[in-house]
């Protein structure tokens, strides 16, 4: 599959389940909410760029954190970025707050404009990550910051496990690689989806079930042998490994 049409699948699978994201997404929630705990003060109307909105768990917290702020918030799924847009342009604070589809992995801004760029939970969908986050520091005015959360190396373990125990080849896309100037802290969080059926649930609904760029879809018969390789040894829990990146100039 080319670049091009995997962006375009990952845009639409979260596209196609905008609306009910909100409601299956507890542990992007959670995310978000660490997230914000490593964002700076910053001084007298700071600009803030946010890539990846989503419906916008951390652009609440960005609205609330940051009351005097310019903000851009971007998403490249149009249906995504509306529900964002529907909750928050009219929020009242002294901030002006602008809305735009924008791919993170080319930023269609200025140069020189941010004194922070914030994203959760996105880069880990970018062809080259570090490449991207590297390229997203001409956008920040001096002193600028970037911050971002993904999936950090050997997240979902029991889920691993059970590919190793049934023979299944991995599906799951790749932790993404830092910048070398980017400082990492890894957080677990602990989730339950009850049994595999409500693990691959959760991903679906949140229009986060992709498979790796390289790789087919799971058959009938191997998504069989998975979950019940799964299942004969888990009761639902799975854990999230996010890593937490900053980088300062």
């Amino acid at each position: 599959m080319r670049p091009e049409q995997y962006t375009k699948k990952i845009s639409k699978a979260f596209g196609d389940h905008a609306g009910k994201y909100d409601a299956n997404s507890s542990i992007q929630k959670k995310i978000a909410e660490t997230l914000i705990t490593y964002c700076p003060d910053l001084g007298k109307t700071p600009q803030i760029l946010e890539i990846g909105c989503g419906t916008g768990h951390l652009t609440q917290l960005l609205l609330e954190k940051y009351s005097n702020a310019n903000f851009v918030i971007t998403d490249i799924n149009s249906d995504m970025l509306n529900v964002c847009k529907d909750k928050y342009s009219s929020h009242s604070s002294e901030c002006s707050i602008e809305f735009t589809t924008m791919d993170g992995e080319g930023l269609g801004v200025p140069l020189n404009t941010f004194d922070l760029i914030v994203s959760s939970m996105t880069v880990q969908w970018f062809h080259t990550p570090r490449k991207s986050v590297e390229a997203w520091t001409d956008h920040l005015r001096p002193d600028g910051q970037i911050l971002i959360s993904t999936l950090a190396d050997g997240y979902f373990p029991q889920w691993r496990e059970a590919e190793d125990r049934s023979g299944v080849m991995s599906r799951l896309i790749p932790a993404p690689n830092f910048p070398n100037q980017m400082s990492i802290d890894r957080v677990v969080f602990e989730e339950n989806y009850s049994h595999a059926k409500g693990f691959l649930e959760h991903l679906k609904s949140t229009g986060a079930s992709s498979s790796s760029q390289n790789c087919d879809v799971l058959g009938r018969r191997e998504l069989g042998l998975l979950m019940k390789a799964y299942d004969s040894k888990y009761d639902g829990e799975m854990t999230w490994k996010i890593a937490f990146g900053k980088l300062a100039l």
